[in-house]
């Protein structure tokens, strides 16, 4: 009986790991990098560059997306729309789009993420700006200020991850941060997962409102189930009632 049980585990996570890999190879080839890759310490990070060169009096405007997601979020939200006027600069933080994360977990907090993008703008001559951030990507801007104060001219800070999170953090992020258990989940499960999840993460993202067709997609397994998981659970906490800090600007 134990023999038929773990060959009926082996055969599921099988099919999960193909679908995964299937998956992956669609999402890439139908989400191509938009932008270029930038050599830093260790890798690259993916780095997208929109409107034309602005005047020396306008520094160009730099986008750090947050969690479960790449720099496509901030260039629908934002960039586009900014580019009209100002250079915008969006960067996938790393081990999320098309960025490397070869540290791995040492390559995981704030600080060095925001160490890593700073040489990314190093590299292609952007010395000076504004930065944004949103969500988790807030962190990352706010460790970025605090380590070179002389190159953000300003700082603006889209609902954070400053402040302590009165909501605890979701399930899957204890499965995908156990070692051994955790990358088995990421590149097998994950993705199958989020396809059973995403239309209800989505719409409960959007509640009241219509989400009006929108389906995202990611090109990393375990965002992608992150990102369908983190709808349902935000949705679970506003019927809950816990409440997200609003933003902040700092000029």
């Amino acid at each position: 009986m134990t023999i038929f049980l773990l060959l009926a585990i082996v055969a599921v996570l099988g099919a999960a790991r193909a679908m995964t890999v299937l998956e992956a190879a669609r999402i890439e080839a139908a989400h191509p990098a938009s932008g270029r890759l930038v050599e830093v310490e260790g890798g690259k990070l993916h780095v997208l560059e929109l409107g034309a060169s602005t005047r020396q009096d306008q520094l160009p405007i730099v986008l750090v997306h947050g969690a479960s997601g790449n720099l496509q979020d901030l260039r629908l939200a934002l960039g586009d729309r900014l580019a009209a006027n100002r250079r915008v600069i969006l960067v996938d933080r790393p081990g999320h789009g098309w960025s490397d994360r070869p540290g791995g977990v040492a390559d995981a907090s704030p600080a060095r993420q925001a160490a890593l993008i700073a040489e990314a703008l190093g590299r292609i001559g952007v010395e000076r700006f504004v930065l944004l951030g949103h969500s988790l990507g807030g962190a990352v801007a706010s460790a970025l200020a605090l380590a070179f104060p002389a190159r953000v001219a300003g700082l603006v800070l889209l609902a954070p991850v400053t402040h302590p999170w009165e909501g605890g953090l979701a399930w899957y992020n204890a499965i995908l941060s156990t070692p051994v258990i955790g990358p088995l989940f990421a590149h097998t499960v994950a993705l199958p997962l989020s396809v059973l999840l995403l239309d209800g993460g989505v719409a409960s993202v959007f509640a009241p409102a219509s989400a009006g067709g929108l389906r995202p997609s990611c090109r990393h397994p375990a965002a992608a189930a992150a990102g369908a998981i983190r709808g349902e659970c935000a949705g679970r906490r506003r019927a809950q009632g816990v409440r997200c800090r609003a933003g902040a600007a700092l000029w």
